[in-house]
């Protein structure tokens, strides 16, 4: 077990940007890149990469991972033999997919549209369901010269159809893009305690035309 927080180094990758490297977790390298939104953990044989996940946090011992998709929360921690458990907490992406495309409680979820740029070029993993998720972050500029971010989410044949755009060149970073989707809000669980945060789920991402 982890008795204190790990030690917090800056790190910088090709593919993920800056983030930091937790030191002394079990002999396990784990680099965060929290832009992203995604944890790497490396150890002498193996290399799990996880994706769409909150900052890690220690919770009795455990490190966790919480995950920003709603559908996969993880956690590591260490048995009294050195050997260390992987545990998974799975929520029904069906589930997921159907609040997505705002087929459960529609009302509890505005209908947003906005256009903005890609921040960075999606990202896309196969659920533990095989499903696909692609998730990149929004630049939204205001009348004043502000710049928001908004996290964007997009699943199964959508995920698929933007994949697909991205391999041809049709959309990727920097592109300015229509969204429409589905505004959600969770509370994350953080080192100084739950904050909110809002991500889209959408349904239809399209390169803005220009007039």
């Amino acid at each position: 077990m982890v008795d204190q927080e790990p030690k917090r180094v800056v790190v910088n990758d090709k593919t993920y940007g800056e983030g930091y490297r937790l030191d002394g977790v079990w002999g396990v390298k784990v680099e965060v890149f929290p832009t992203a939104g995604v944890t790497r953990l490396t150890t002498n044989d193996a290399r799990l990469v996880l994706y769409g996940r909150s900052e890690p946090r220690m919770d009795q011992g455990r490190l966790v991972f919480d995950s920003s998709d709603h559908h996969e929360d993880a956690g590591i921690t260490q048995r009294q033999d050195g050997t260390l458990i992987g545990l998974f907490v799975r929520e029904d992406l069906e589930q997921v997919q159907r609040r997505a495309t705002g087929e459960t409680r529609r009302a509890e979820h505005p209908r947003v549209e906005m256009t903005g740029r890609i921040g960075k070029t999606p990202l896309f993993h196969r659920s533990r369901r095989r499903t696909l998720v692609g998730r990149f972050p929004l630049e939204i500029y205001g009348e004043r010269g502000q710049t928001t971010f908004r996290r964007i989410l997009i699943f199964g044949e959508r995920a698929e159809r933007l994949q697909e755009e991205v391999r041809d060149g049709a959309i990727g970073q920097y592109t300015e893009v229509d969204v429409i989707g589905y505004l959600h809000e969770k509370q994350v669980r953080g080192r100084k305690g739950s904050r909110p945060v809002q991500e889209i789920y959408a349904v239809v991402i399209t390169p803005t035309q220009k007039t």
